[in-house]
């Protein structure tokens, strides 16, 4: 009787082996960026995008993974050969991203790893971690100085929306504002951090973060130093908080507090301390981009229904209408990845060809994965493929995109080799 039970019990392993082999082999470990986003978003009620079809292809329910897919005359997002690809042939090189390889071009050398500003002519403006200097790039490639002062070893630069100042982060935790356009530079506390600059790039609002409770602050202060103006009374809280003033002048911060589960509420800090409505958002690891108005904000969070993956959302943000209309974009990229056109109407974005599992906990493990770059509709959700990337170098990881005011060029840093690079878009 034993020696029968042990016979059946070693078939049912040996099936069980089976089913596992062929069933379970072909499963796909990375999901498609426009797929594992589920077609019902956590939060119960919310009206989902619209979709439509697109010059890229038709968008389209996927019915295997229940989110989206990309398909049509031009092909899966990732069927066609990759820079880099061994053997692979890219066939036409465009100077204008119109939905195939789109050639782009280096304005700065590599190892520019702080964030860039474009002044209104198109010129790009950088921190020269080499020489410890500042430097504008032309159109033209001409090059110059903005400042004769050194800067060595500045660890972080924040630009002014102006372009003419910016705050500088040094690893002795000194920080200052410096003021391109008359060289002066004011010293703000050390104990500071997470800086934001107003939109006429008068005043600047950062965190406080000392190590006594009473003394933890988001504050503003002018950028010629002469006011400084306690905001909210941060305690222990600085960690949740992040600096990001609205173009708008209404909102300067935002206060990140969990619920149950995944579901998180933000709420937006005014500058005199306005009681405005949260946005409820069905996921952890929060990242914003404001509209141009101020009257939008695209953000990413990642959640369990997303495999962890930062999932791109687009809401209504004005004080009064924060949170309404809030639905899911269903692509798989960071907020930090995206760009929103001068009209307010869309987004360009750099997105992974794929993202594995847990990525938006762990980015680094899309380090190695390929980006093209979309343009997303933020009223239909209607996703087009804009440019697959030729001339960067291999492992280009976009970030910190910028639009020339003219609308011709789209500008972005490379977080991997650092340096700047431009792509034409007319």
């Amino acid at each position: 009787m034993i020696i029968i039970s042990v016979g059946v019990m070693g078939i049912f392993v040996i099936i069980l082996g089976i089913w596992l082999v062929f069933f379970n082999s072909g499963r796909d470990q990375g999901a498609n960026v426009l797929a594992p986003v589920p077609s019902k978003p956590s939060l119960e009620g919310l009206p989902q995008a619209g979709l439509q079809d697109g010059t890229s292809g038709t968008v389209q329910q996927s019915q295997s993974q229940g989110g989206l897919a990309v398909s049509g005359t031009r092909g899966s997002i990732s069927d066609l050969p990759q820079l880099g690809d061994e053997g692979a042939q890219i066939g036409n090189v465009s100077d204008v991203a119109q939905g195939g390889y789109t050639a782009i071009t280096p304005t700065t050398p590599s190892g520019s790893f702080q964030n860039i500003a474009i002044s209104g002519d198109g010129s790009v403006r950088y921190y020269d971690q080499s020489k410890g200097q500042f430097v504008e790039v032309s159109l033209d490639q001409k090059t110059q100085y903005l400042s004769q002062d050194a800067f060595p070893s500045a660890k972080q630069v924040v630009w002014s929306q102006s372009g003419d100042k910016a705050v500088v982060e040094f690893p002795d935790g000194y920080n200052i504002i410096y003021d391109f356009a008359h060289d002066k530079q004011v010293t703000l506390p050390k104990e500071a951090e997470g800086f934001s600059f107003s939109p006429s790039s008068q005043e600047v609002a950062y965190k406080m973060m000392t190590t006594d409770f009473w003394q933890n602050w988001l504050a503003v202060s002018s950028t010629d130093g002469e006011s400084i103006q306690n905001v909210e009374h941060l305690g222990d809280n600085g960690v949740l908080v992040r600096v990001d003033w609205s173009p708008n002048n209404q909102v300067i911060a935002f206060y990140t507090k969990g619920e149950t589960g995944d579901t998180q509420k933000i709420y937006p800090l005014g500058k005199n301390q306005e009681n405005l409505p949260a946005l409820r958002v069905a996921g952890r690891g929060f990242e914003e981009v404001w509209a141009p108005t101020g009257d939008k904000l695209l953000y990413s969070v990642r959640s369990e229904t997303t495999n962890h993956n930062p999932t791109l959302w687009i809401t209504d943000a004005r004080p009064e209408t924060m949170g309404e209309n809030n639905v899911p974009l269903y692509v798989q990229t960071w907020a930090e990845k995206c760009v929103f056109r001068s009209n307010g109407e869309s987004v360009i974005c750099a997105v992974p060809q794929e993202l594995p599992q847990g990525s938006g906990l762990f980015p680094e493990l899309a380090k190695k994965i390929p980006e093209d770059f979309y343009e997303i509709d933020i009223f239909t959700g209607k996703t087009t493929l804009l440019a697959k990337p030729v001339g960067a170098p291999p492992g280009l990881k976009a970030t910190d995109l910028h639009i020339s005011s003219d609308g011709k060029d789209l500008i972005f840093r490379d977080s991997t080799l650092g340096g700047v690079y431009r792509m034409g878009l007319e």
